[in-house]
């Protein structure tokens, strides 16, 4: 019995021991510049399609996405985005609304997103867009969007 809880304690104790010894989470250095992510959704055939980012800002790791639909209510409406930062709910805009752009300030940082549209190149495609979605003038995510 002596011997188990005196393996027990030395286990215990080589695993704090391993722990202290990785020091301090350090988040990585702020991004200047993100990936720009190619999205597009359909009316019926993938109606949905998410991407997400994340930079560093103020010495902590911030995260947002940004999420499609090609019908608002999955059987009618228009197309809609929704903005997520933090895992909590930012808002949800239309195309149109997104073209003029949203700003929103939660825990002291300044989230914005703005689309710009794309010309289109052929009379079939849908709707294009290139967005941007940053935090505190940080990129977070950038998409070039298509609904049908």
């Amino acid at each position: 019995m002596k011997s188990m809880l005196t393996a027990a304690a030395l286990i215990s104790a080589t695993t704090l021991i391993a722990a202290c010894q990785s020091g301090p989470y350090t988040p990585p250095e702020p991004k200047t510049e993100v990936p720009t992510t190619k999205m597009s959704v359909g009316n019926f055939i993938s109606p949905k399609a998410c991407t997400s980012g994340t930079n560093t800002l103020n010495g902590k790791l911030i995260g947002a996405s940004l999420c499609i639909r090609s019908q608002k209510y999955e059987v009618f409406g228009g197309p809609d985005i929704t903005l997520s930062f933090n895992r909590e709910l930012v808002t949800v805009l239309t195309p149109e609304e997104a073209v003029k752009g949203f700003r929103a300030t939660k825990y002291g940082v300044t989230a914005s997103f703005k689309c710009e549209e794309i010309p289109k190149k052929d009379t079939d495609e849908g709707r294009s867009y290139h967005c941007s979605y940053d935090a505190s003038n940080l990129p977070l995510i950038r998409a070039d969007i298509t609904f049908p």
